[in-house]
């Protein structure tokens, strides 16, 4: 029997992407000059690293592709649990706390997964739900037709979607047909050898695209090649060099892989109904209160403790739900061969 070793450069990738993630909710929050018409050196960096950092959601999905979701009832428990971990605490204390309500802290712990106000775990939940008919799409394809569907994927997302903002599809890429398409990439990249990209040719994309910010600021109709969406054409680009230099990257960590199993929780509490109003108040106090470097290194150091902090605390959410998910998994699993086993009965 051959044991899966979990790849630490994908592992990595991964804590890099909601790290990017993060930093992406960041700038967007405390720096509103990003998309004004502010040319400075500070602005021009700041804009740099969210080019950098606006591709963390793609690459985070075509990480999935790549390997595929393999559906199974731990997968769905240890992601329902996960959320309704968090909800449960995060609504309680905004209960508490701030202005939450005790209808928040029944409706969004049930309905975790899909009524959490998560836009990102829903269109992830649907993927969940929809990967093995995609799996199998793939599967049974030859090379020449994956790449006729990828391109007519790219066609519905990016051309229709995007370019002509078809509300029908999804004209920010905050959707799970963006999902299925970015999902549908990373199986393309698994099944096909492509020319060493390098972390070069990534980082000069990233600073092209912050002249095609400044470009867009100025003449708007320019946003059909590039804004900080999704689905725009060169944050597509820029995610399939990033994620293809990901691909060559030589290591093997355990800590690397233990991290990585905990990262959604940081994007659970840091978008959560408490859990942001602890992340995001000190971020914006240090942008509004303190000069460039100072806010700065303060929000970088900040930001670091939190996202570590969230790891550790899911270290503990995991000792707590272990158990519970073993048992749901079990119970699952004979209610399931108890309907298969009627069924067969009726079938004879």
């Amino acid at each position: 029997m051959t044991i899966k070793v979990r790849q630490s450069n994908f592992e990595l990738l991964r804590i890099l992407c909601m790290l990017g993630v993060v930093t992406n909710h960041v700038l967007q929050i405390c720096y509103p000059q990003l998309h004004s018409a502010d040319f400075s050196l500070a602005n021009d960096m700041r804009v740099l690293l969210m080019c950098m950092s606006i591709t963390g959601v793609n690459c985070f999905i075509m990480i999935s592709g790549y390997f595929r979701i393999r559906q199974s009832w731990k997968g769905f428990f240890n992601l329902y649990t996960q959320c309704v971990f968090y909800m449960l605490i995060l609504t309680t204390l905004s209960f508490l706390f701030l202005d939450g309500t005790a209808m928040d802290i029944g409706k969004k712990t049930i309905f975790a997964l899909t009524g959490s106000g998560y836009w990102f775990m829903v269109a992830y939940f649907a993927l969940f739900l929809f990967a093995p008919l995609l799996n199998i799409a793939f599967e049974y394809q030859n090379q020449r037709q994956r790449l006729l569907s990828l391109i007519a994927l790219l066609i519905i997302d990016v051309y229709i979607g995007y370019m002509h903002q078809a509300p029908e599809i999804s004209i920010g890429g905050y959707s799970a047909i963006h999902f299925f398409v970015i999902y549908y990439l990373g199986m393309y990249i698994s099944s096909v050898k492509i020319l060493k990209i390098g972390g070069g040719k990534w980082l000069l994309f990233s600073i092209l695209m912050v002249v095609m910010h400044a470009v867009k600021i100025l003449f708007p109709p320019f946003a059909i090649v590039f804004s900080m969406r999704y689905n725009s054409p060169a944050v597509m680009v820029a995610s399939i060099l990033f994620f293809c230099w990901a691909r060559e990257w030589k290591m093997q960590s355990k800590m690397v892989n233990w991290v990585s199993s905990s990262v959604l929780s940081v994007y659970i509490i840091h978008m959560g109904p408490f859990g942001s109003h602890i992340f995001f108040t000190p971020l914006k106090w240090m942008a509004s209160h303190l000069n460039a470097w100072g806010a700065c290194s303060g929000m970088v150091a900040f930001t670091l403790i939190f996202y570590a902090a969230c790891i550790v605390i899911d270290k503990i959410r995991i000792t707590v739900c272990s158990p519970l998910n073993n048992w749901l998994v079990r119970k699952a699993t004979c209610f399931m061969n108890h309907i298969d086993s009627c069924l067969l009965k009726k079938s004879v």
